[in-house]
């Protein structure tokens, strides 16, 4: 095999041009890479049958001596890397956003709850200081304990004033009165 130096037609400044290299040993390196890249170029374009094992060899070594002619800056990203970065970020913004959104809803939905809550118990209370009746007033706090339960309401209260249950002979006519005036309250409160 005849050895040939590529260099022999480049001149020395174009050389240091071509390989960027601060200490003679990894300009030497660099050579020989750069050297051994050629020489695998070549063997590539042979047919791969053809090759013997040496040359095989060589050409699997090719990644090492690219590393050493190009080595890889770890601080310089590629653009494909810069891109992905970017894009990871702009992800991890949509992801904080989205989270953000979730807690304001949650927020504003406890917030409304909140307000319902208030604004029903603001009713009762109006709705028992309009009435003059005892009995509405108990039925209306009935309502209140039993979430807007007319029908549950009126029941609890009819069993409470049953003439059944209270069987003294004065507290019976009572209980037949309050009974009527229970039935009205119903009516009054399931039309509106």
């Amino acid at each position: 095999m005849i050895k040939h130096n590529i260099y022999k037609n480049l001149k020395s400044d174009e050389c240091d041009d071509d390989i960027s290299a601060t200490t003679q040993n990894e300009k030497q390196e660099k050579r020989k890479a750069s050297k051994k890249l050629r020489e695998i170029e070549i063997l590539e374009r042979k047919l791969k049958e053809s090759l013997t094992e040496a040359e095989i060899e060589k050409v699997n070594m090719k990644q090492k001596w690219t590393n050493i002619l190009y080595p890889i800056q770890k601080d310089i990203k590629s653009p494909n890397e810069q891109s992905k970065t970017k894009q990871q970020a702009r992800r991890i913004q949509k992801e904080k956003e989205a989270e953000r959104r979730e807690r304001e809803a949650e927020r504003r939905e406890k917030e409304r709850i909140r307000h319902e809550k208030i604004r029903q118990a603001n009713r009762w209370a109006r709705m028992r200081n309009e009435t003059d009746s005892l009995l509405e007033q108990e039925f209306i706090y009935e309502l209140e304990k039993n979430g807007n339960n007319v029908n549950r309401a009126f029941r609890l209260l009819s069993l409470k004033y049953h003439p059944d249950r209270n069987i003294n002979k004065e507290i019976v006519e009572d209980s037949i009165e309050t009974q009527k005036r229970l039935g009205n309250i119903r009516d009054k409160y399931l039309q509106q």
